[in-house]
């Protein structure tokens, strides 16, 4: 049987006064897969994630989550989807657990749910033994993590990040995408937004390269071969 994907692009156009960003966009998102968004800087990837965060609205085409087209008037949807941009969103002179308690109240979880939902996301991304540290004196790796829980505080399908291993060395941007396909286990479908190609193709699932207003290549990666970065190459300076 075929696996129906978790969300859809169907032809999507976006423009910005005069200015075409998006235009006949498609391409489709499976559950439980990490999902790389390729592409050179201004070609649109941000705006595919303020289309999804219902941040923006297209002019023409839809988007569709779970076989739904997404209705923005709704915000059904918003609550299926975590985020984490480049930079951290919680509270440093809070603890660890107060930051999780704070945030899972925004999204309206009870306090049952939220004193459930982080024992495992504390479990999840190994920061148990730290539920009660002052936030800023984390590591810039923990810092990471802690976000992320935040992200999912809500127990979303999707999770998106944009850049999430801005200004991290090597090590930590392993240990963090060693959490991402934790996460991912955990029957979440990760879309990820990054400039390092070598790391997308040694963790990701899929790669999208976006480039001339739309999807110009979907490229799996596991179990294959493709050097991703001559590939992407090769799209982008078409």
């Amino acid at each position: 049987m075929d696996v129906k994907p978790i969300l859809e692009f169907k032809n999507v156009r976006k423009i910005f006064k005069n200015s075409t960003v998006l235009n006949d966009c498609s391409f489709k998102i499976f559950p439980e897969e990490i999902v790389a968004i390729l592409g050179k800087s201004g070609t649109g990837k941000s705006t595919i994630i303020k289309l999804l965060l219902g941040l923006y609205k297209p002019e023409r085409g839809e988007i569709y989550f779970e076989d739904k087209k997404i209705n923005y008037s709704n915000k059904d949807f918003s609550k299926s989807v975590g985020y984490v941009s480049q930079e951290n969103s919680f509270y440093e002179k809070l603890t660890v657990q107060e930051n999780l308690n704070f945030f899972g109240k925004l999204y309206n979880v009870s306090k049952k749910d939220i004193e459930y939902r982080s024992k495992e996301l504390l479990d999840l991304v190994k920061l148990t033994s730290s539920k009660h540290t002052i936030s800023e004196k984390l590591s810039g790796g923990m810092k990471r993590r802690l976000e992320f829980a935040i992200s999912l505080i809500h127990n979303p399908h999707i999770l998106i990040l944009d850049e999430p291993f801005a200004g991290l060395d090597i090590e930590l941007r392993e240990e963090l995408w060693y959490v991402l396909e934790r996460i991912k286990a955990a029957n979440v479908t990760v879309i990820i937004i990054t400039h390092l190609l070598s790391s997308v193709q040694k963790h990701g699932d899929r790669a999208l390269i976006l480039h001339n207003f739309n999807i110009k290549e979907n490229i799996v990666l596991k179990h294959n071969r493709i050097d991703l970065e001559k590939k992407f190459l090769e799209v982008v300076q078409k």
